[in-house]
């Protein structure tokens, strides 16, 4: 069942004015208060949709990694090791497309807990595709090279620290390193 227009757009104001708070200050420094005051909503709007600033930061987390990984849950682990740029370009454009969003939770201080979830959510779609190798040890290996290489490029991407490449030779360059890796 879709939300309602008047729910979407509160919880729009609330995650906007969120990100802009979060831009100048530590996620400790941000009060309810001076969410519902840039948001021009009242605290039990606020309250109706999040149970404190912390709830706020994880759920628009989710939704940004939601939007980062969506179209890759079904793909087959052979289809990337065969072919890895149309799955490596998807990602990298991705965090490309949501880099202010993500800077505005790393915050000044550089926060890199959302790459961590990110990897970890990236292991976990790596890990429930077909089983390609005969090795389970292997296999772990393998996807924690993958799932660390690409994340960590894409912090980069984010911070605009990727060498001057544009987004599809940086994940040209990631591609070719993951299938010379694995053939």
């Amino acid at each position: 069942m879709a939300e309602r227009r008047d729910v979407l757009k509160s919880k729009m104001s609330i995650k906007t004015a969120f990100l802009d708070l979060r831009k100048e200050k530590d996620i400790r420094k941000i009060t309810v208060t001076e969410i519902i005051d840039c948001a021009n909503i009242s605290k039990g709007t606020f309250y109706s949709h999040y149970t404190d600033i912390y709830d706020l930061q994880e759920q628009i987390e989710n939704e940004i990694i939601a939007v980062i990984f969506s179209g890759i849950e079904n793909e087959n682990i052979t289809a990337i090791i065969d072919e890895p740029f149309k799955w490596v370009l998807k990602i990298v454009a991705a965090f490309y497309n949501q880099r202010e969003s993500i800077s505005c939770l790393m915050g000044k201080s550089n926060n890199y807990n959302f790459f961590f979830k990110c990897e970890s959510e990236l292991l976990r779609l790596l890990r429930y595709s077909d089983n390609y190798f005969d090795n389970e040890a292997k296999r772990i290996i393998i996807d924690n090279c993958i799932a660390s290489m690409i994340v960590r490029n894409c912090y980069n991407v984010v911070k605009d620290e990727h060498g001057g490449t544009d987004l599809n030779g940086t994940a040209s360059i990631i591609s070719e390193f993951i299938y010379k890796m694995l053939h």
